[in-house]
């Protein structure tokens, strides 16, 4: 638990202006760049994926949209299913966009994604763009979903960030279990001191 979280609550719901509290916003800040926020994160398939899975789950299944029983079953359904939408980019590419957004990973450390699914690489959002432009005028292609080599239930904790198009300072663990973080020098000698030798528009986890 955060020190002293109920005056730093009242302080920002009584703050007349975001300039008043900078400084509390910037401890703030820091704080999450080494331990990122608090949040839960849940699964959202497609309507017709859910109910197709709904119909072949078997008897007992626990119907959860955090657990890792639920990858499993998604996992045991994932081969033998494929997406039909209108694309602009390459079904491997527009197939990222789809777990992105089923799984909430799209802040996720991409190369966590690429060690626990089978998917070759994974792509930064600004290349992304192909995908959704002119829909509408793009030929409907059909999209193998990725899948998992390695399973875990859904973060419940340590999450940061939500989607935008500003450059990401930190990453967003969208499944739970324990990760090595290492920053750089600039970074830890920086929150010693309070000031920064760098412009930190970039990523200070090397």
């Amino acid at each position: 638990m955060l020190p002293m979280a109920s005056e730093i609550i009242s302080c920002l719901k009584e703050a007349n202006s975001p300039g008043s509290v900078s400084g509390v916003l910037k401890e703030l800040g820091d704080i999450l760049l080494i331990t990122t926020a608090r949040a839960t994160q849940k699964i959202y398939f497609p309507l017709l994926l859910c109910f197709y899975m709904w119909s072949k789950k078997g008897n007992g299944f626990q119907w959860r949209f955090s657990g890792s029983p639920m990858l499993k079953l998604y996992n045991s359904f994932a081969k033998d299913v494929k997406f039909r939408m209108r694309s602009g980019a390459s079904p491997l590419l527009t197939s990222e966009a789809i777990f992105h957004a089923m799984f909430g990973t799209y802040l996720e450390d991409l190369s966590i994604l690429q060690q626990i699914t089978n998917h070759p690489k994974f792509h930064q959002r600004k290349d992304m763009n192909s995908i959704f432009l002119k829909r509408s005028e793009k030929n409907p292609i059909f999209i193998a979903p990725i899948q998992f080599k390695y399973v875990s239930k859904m973060a419940q904790a340590l999450l940061t960030k939500s989607l935008n198009i500003d450059p990401v300072s930190t990453s967003k663990p969208s499944f739970s279990g324990f990760r090595k973080r290492t920053f750089t020098q600039e970074f830890l000698s920086y929150l010693s001191t309070g000031k920064s030798a760098i412009n930190y528009s970039s990523d200070p986890m090397q």
